[in-house]
């Protein structure tokens, strides 16, 4: 009997054996099935994300003018707030030294928004009633819009959150049963830092709105208040983004008034006379009058036959002051059939959208 229990023995060992072994060969082999991706899949995959990204980076471009309608401006939305927008419009009156109320100039319907002088400079006084002007600048929400925010801001910071929902009502109710073995903690007669923190970073944050809004009031008095606290917003941060804007014939049936002022000039590209400069007309079949345009950095982006805004300043045709002003020289044979024309020196040409 004793032989044959030891030979028992070894047999149940010798299968247990046998089925360890199956086990760890069948991990094994699931192991070497399972897809593991090489270095160099994933150094692609990362060098894709970032080209991608680089993409992204240079599409997004947080500073450029959004350019729009008056009418889309006034419309309530919320898309524009803190964005930079560029409209065209007619300034309908000088509520005061900072503050122009721009329009369309409709008699109907005439959506208008107060564009406020954020600069330490002066309205030029040639931008008076009833002139064209085309702005840049950031838009804001209206006084009565801004103090609404305000308010709402306030009275949220104040609200106590209510208990988690996901906290049972055994929990709520059961008291606290202090554990005998635990020190007993200090009270607490202050604020946590972090909530402290959140707190003061809130009435700051209030502060700034309110002060701003009241940096605004104050250039307001109290009938101009009640009359514009529902009017949009949009705030210049530099005098060269508000551009006079002259109709071509206009500038060519008088150009003498125009030399050396800044403006804005819109028609089609008709002829174009070098890299650095092209003819611009109205784009009309009679009385079709015609400036020549001239960029040092060259125009070689646009056609003929393209409507652009030119932002320059008038200046006469005059060779020898021309080259010094653009540090080119000019080729009088290729020029010669211009000499009678009025020049806009641009700093820049946008194309119509």
């Amino acid at each position: 009997m004793g032989f044959k229990s030891m030979m028992n023995r070894q047999a149940v060992f010798m299968f247990m054996m046998l089925m360890v072994c199956s086990l760890l060969a069948v991990s094994v082999s699931a192991q070497e099935a399972t897809e593991t991706p090489t270095p160099d899949a994933t150094v692609t995959a990362t060098v894709a994300a970032d080209a991608t990204a680089e993409v992204i980076d240079e599409v997004t471009d947080p500073m450029a003018a959004s350019v729009t309608s008056l009418e889309e401006l006034t419309s309530g939305t919320e898309q524009f707030v803190g964005q930079r927008v560029s409209f065209e419009g007619v300034i309908e009156s000088l509520a005061n030294v900072k503050i122009l109320v721009v329009g369309e100039g409709a008699v109907i319907d005439n959506d208008q928004v107060l564009v406020v002088n954020r600069t330490n400079e002066e309205f030029d006084l040639s931008f008076s009633e009833g002139a064209r002007v085309y702005v840049t600048g950031i838009f804001q929400p209206s006084i009565q819009s801004q103090m609404d925010r305000a308010v709402t801001t306030r009275d949220t910071a104040n609200v106590t959150p209510l208990p988690d929902e996901a906290t049972s009502e055994a929990d709520v109710d059961a008291p606290d049963v202090p554990d005998i073995n635990e020190t007993p903690a200090t009270p607490s007669l202050t604020q946590q830092p972090d909530t402290m923190a959140t707190l003061e970073a809130t009435q700051e944050s209030q502060t700034d709105v309110v002060s701003e809004i009241f940096s605004l009031q104050s250039l307001l008095d109290e009938t101009q208040l009640e009359q514009y606290r529902n009017y949009t917003i949009v705030e210049l941060t530099s005098l060269s983004d508000l551009t006079l804007v002259v109709p071509l014939g206009e500038i060519t049936g008088n150009a003498d008034q125009y030399y050396e002022r800044s403006l804005m000039v819109q028609g089609t590209v008709e002829t174009l006379v070098s890299d650095n400069a092209f003819v611009l007309n109205e784009g009309g079949l009679l009385n079709n009058n015609r400036l020549l345009v001239m960029n040092a950095a060259g125009i070689t982006e646009f056609t003929e036959g393209q409507q652009v805004r030119v932002f320059g300043t008038v200046k006469p045709y005059d060779v020898s002051t021309l080259e010094q002003d653009l540090n080119l020289t000019i080729d009088q044979t290729v020029f010669a059939d211009y000499q009678d024309y009025a020049v806009v020196l641009s700093d820049r040409i946008i194309a119509v959208p």
